[in-house]
């Protein structure tokens, strides 16, 4: 798993641009206990499996496949070098909200691109390597049921770190001992991440 950390670097160019530092520098101050919060959750909360981090600017890099170019941070916070697992595949997590339906559009070389989706609500959701979130019966999300566009939904993401990881991670656990037999049976095809 590769977590995805907040960045708010459009925002404080954004701040920036109309003159307004300090608002700029409060930003960045969040966002940074924000990430520490992301960093402490994961390191207390989950064991479901190997997890990286990743930071939000690198999403061309990983939707291009150039995963030398990824700052990638282990659970001690050191960065990683040998990226060369990635290649073997991986799921995204990212705290910006999960859809009850994604949609995406695909090329004319098979390759998705998100095309955002129906009821986005204050969750954690589980992507692919093209950030397109999965779909059930996978536990694609954990968090509450609230409309991203409420205003109190950012808090709610924000607040509850540990409780979305903890819940994400017991939902992982369950869904791979109830599926057991069939994940190995489907291993390497999909057939629990997509619609065919």
């Amino acid at each position: 798993m590769l977590v995805r950390f907040r960045s708010p670097d459009k925002q404080v160019a954004f701040l920036k641009s109309h003159n307004k530092n300090e608002e700029a520098q409060d930003l960045l101050t969040e966002v940074e206990k924000e990430n520490k919060m992301i960093f402490e959750a994961f390191n207390a909360e989950y064991d479901f499996s190997d997890y990286y981090f990743i930071t939000y600017d690198d999403y061309q890099n990983i939707r291009n496949d150039d995963y030398d170019q990824v700052l990638l941070i282990d659970k001690e916070g050191n960065t990683v070098n040998n990226k060369r697992f990635l290649e073997n595949g991986f799921h995204i997590i990212s705290f910006e909200g999960a859809y009850e339906t994604q949609f995406f559009s695909t090329d004319a070389s098979g390759k998705r691109t998100p095309g955002g989706g129906s009821k986005k609500v204050a969750a954690l959701a589980v992507l692919d390597h093209e950030f397109i979130q999965l779909i059930k019966p996978f536990p694609y999300s954990a968090g509450s049921y609230m409309l991203l566009k409420d205003p109190r939904s950012r808090k709610e993401i924000s607040d509850n770190k540990t409780q979305l990881v903890q819940e994400l991670n017991t939902r992982l656990h369950q869904f791979y001992n109830n599926n057991q037999s069939q994940i190995t049976k489907y291993r390497g095809q999909d057939k629990y991440y997509h619609r065919q």
